[in-house]
């Protein structure tokens, strides 16, 4: 579904849970989709990219962060642009939290996470 329920992490599973929430619909016409399919996910994170802990990602276009919680899980370090200035503001308050947690264990998130509010083209 494209509506979220308004926290600013996501749900508590491995790989389909995003790490923010919004409850605007994707924009269509901007290209906008979200990915939500924890099996997608994986199979990107493990599979096609083959990201392992300490490797840097750039993520163009994490949306509400399904993709970037993963990687974030793997121990990447992601740089994630994001053209949508409302969710580019979500996402940094999530780095924020997350940067500030982070001393304390991180939890289940072991990588570190950089929001750039850009259009990547």
């Amino acid at each position: 579904g494209g509506r979220g329920r308004g926290g600013k992490r996501g749900g508590g599973g491995r790989g389909g849970a995003q790490l923010v929430s919004s409850p605007r619909r994707a924009k269509r016409s901007a290209g906008q989709h979200w990915l939500v399919d924890p099996r997608v996910v994986d199979a990107i994170v493990r599979r096609a990219a083959e990201v392992r802990a300490g490797d840097v990602v750039l993520e163009i276009g994490p949306g509400k962060g399904a993709l970037t919680r993963r990687l974030l899980e793997a121990g990447a370090h992601v740089v994630a642009v994001e053209k949508d200035e409302r969710l580019a503001a979500l996402l940094q308050d999530f780095a924020a939290e997350f940067a500030a947690d982070a001393p304390g264990g991180g939890g289940e998130l072991r990588g570190t996470l950089r929001v750039v509010a850009a259009d990547a083209l």
